[in-house]
């Protein structure tokens, strides 16, 4: 039987959704979100966070300024979410995963999931290094949304050591910092990041991440 429509591209006919939206992408750094004014939130379509966000003891998330909508998640994180059940708890989130594979599995489990493999990829030929999560996270939120707005990036200006630096639990994988920066390169990702914003008027850094990404050596 042939396939027609949405049975063929199930994936694009949904991402269809976001064309008019608009998102806010929260990162970890407490550098990249001080004096942020989270009353903003409200102003946005939806808000997407990285990583173990929620998985924070001591963090309200019935509170505005935590909301999250879109979770995006490295290998580390994924794994954490599915050996702990956390997908069955959190079904109405929408998850952006780093490979196909993860993907997949999510798809089991019949929840709203994007790969950002091809993507990753695609980065990957320009810089020669492994992009950040929230390198490849930031390409495809703006291909797929009408107005992306980003904060709460440090781009690791402080190494990844010091967990007053980021939020709740953010560090808890990041003890290995050697090998975590071997595999990526940020100053790699920050000049692909410069020159991604002049090709897309959708996409802005705010304040303090935008003097953060101009400032960086």
């Amino acid at each position: 039987m042939r396939l027609q429509g949405s049975e063929m591209f199930p994936a694009l006919i949904s991402m269809k959704k976001f064309e008019k939206k608009s998102v806010i992408f929260l990162g970890p750094a407490t550098d990249g979100l001080t004096g942020f004014d989270y009353s903003c939130l409200s102003a946005y379509d939806y808000v997407a966070r990285t990583n173990l966000f929620l998985n924070s003891d001591t963090t309200d998330y019935t509170l505005p300024e935590n909301r999250c909508n879109i979770l995006c998640l490295n290998k580390y994180s994924f794994e954490v979410w599915k050996d702990q059940n956390l997908f069955e708890q959190y079904t109405d989130l929408i998850y952006v995963v780093k490979f196909d594979s993860h993907l997949e599995y999510l798809k089991s489990l019949q929840l709203e999931a994007y790969s950002i493999q091809t993507i990753k990829q695609k980065i990957k030929k320009i810089t020669k290094t492994e992009p950040y999560l929230g390198t490849a996270a930031i390409n495809f939120l703006t291909t797929h949304f009408n107005v992306v707005d980003v904060n709460g990036f440090s781009f690791y200006s402080e190494g990844f050591g010091d967990k007053s630096k980021y939020i709740d639990g953010y560090v808890a994988y990041t003890t290995n910092s050697s090998g975590e920066e071997s595999l990526h390169s940020m100053c790699n990702d920050v000049k692909y990041l410069k020159s991604f914003i002049n090709k897309n008027t959708n996409l802005q850094f705010l304040q303090p991440s935008v003097d953060l990404l101009t400032n960086y050596t």
